[in-house]
């Protein structure tokens, strides 16, 4: 179960540089009594964050990142088809004591079992609390066969390397009819036993046209993909190129009271 890019990776310090009898679940145990919520197992990590169990039902997640994101801010609270729904956002200002040492100088990284997270440049980590997803790898291979599908057809008919990520063309051309008439019949021509892969394209179609009518999804790759607790495809991580900055985020967690 992966919620962010797990093909990244955090800067990492070998254990003869950092301060290692740090308690490295306490900055979970400090955040879970702010929130009066238990913050559980890892689920995923990466540069964009990390993901950990959040409450007691195991249908919700919450992830701590670096980064504060304009559309994943923008759909708290909103029922949008297609896209993970976000219940709340806001930053942490972490305290010190839970920061790790590296040759005796307090570094702007904090370890929460296994995983790495930075601060930003303000000092801050921000949280989204979402609902759990559940990565499955036959989808996320038959997305991947999608992708490399549609660079080979876009190829053929352009006959041209094609400049950008397959699926973020095919996001591009969700509603050409006539591109989409052609690349189906390219399948069913070059792929024995296809019946799987159209059905990821129809799925994916119907995933990009809701997704189109709010986000232009730039950043797409076969590990955005996971279904939700009904079996539903659903997208995460609509990471395009706009951050809020520190000031936009309003939520505040931090030592003594929050806002």
């Amino acid at each position: 179960m992966v919620y962010i890019k797990t093909y990244e990776n955090f800067e990492s310090y070998s254990r003869n540089d950092i301060n290692y009898s740090y308690d490295k679940g306490a900055f979970l145990d400090w955040l879970a009594t702010k929130f009066g919520q238990g913050i559980g197992s890892l689920l995923g990590s990466g540069q964009s964050g990390s993901v950990f169990e959040f409450g007691k039902n195991g249908k919700r997640a919450i992830k701590l990142s670096p980064k504060a994101e304009l559309d994943t801010y923008s759909t708290i609270n909103k029922s949008i088809n297609g896209v993970v729904k976000v219940y709340s956002y806001g930053k942490i200002k972490v305290p010190t004591r839970f920061l790790l040492k590296a040759g005796g100088k307090v570094s702007n990284i904090i370890e929460t079992s296994g995983s790495y997270i930075s601060l930003n440049k303000d000092g801050y980590i921000y949280y989204i609390i979402m609902e759990r997803l559940y990565t499955d790898k036959a989808l996320e291979d038959d997305i991947d066969n999608l992708q490399d599908l549609f660079e080979k057809f876009y190829e053929v008919v352009h006959s041209s390397f094609i400049e950008i990520p397959g699926l973020r063309k095919l996001f591009e051309e969700r509603d050409n009819m006539e591109i989409l008439l052609k690349f189906s019949n390219y399948i069913r021509d070059n792929v024995s036993n296809s019946d799987d892969i159209m059905d990821t394209l129809d799925k994916t179609l119907i995933l990009f046209r809701e997704i189109g009518k709010n986000f232009d999804w730039m950043d797409i790759h076969p590990r955005q993909f996971a279904y939700d607790s009904r079996g539903n495809i659903k997208a995460y991580d609509l990471d395009n190129s706009y951050m809020l900055s520190s000031d936009e985020v309003k939520n505040i967690i931090r030592e003594g009271c929050s806002s």
